[in-house]
């Protein structure tokens, strides 16, 4: 019992270490996808006016 004590006690001291750990490399993950995100959405806006474009051609054709 002492020792089933001694790990939960253990565990909980853990517990928010594993979290702030975890916080950090979803932040990191985070800033990665949002910095992808945006930069295929800048491309996506360069892109979009073509493609609109390209689209009438093919239904004129």
């Amino acid at each position: 019992m002492k020792t089933m004590m001694k790990n939960h006690l253990e565990a909980k001291v853990q517990e928010p270490v594993l979290l702030a750990q975890q916080l950090q490399f979803l932040q990191v993950k985070f800033k990665k996808i949002m910095k992808t995100t945006m930069k295929n959405l800048l491309e996506a806006k360069v892109r979009e006016p073509v493609l609109p474009a390209q689209q009438l051609q093919s239904l004129q054709v």
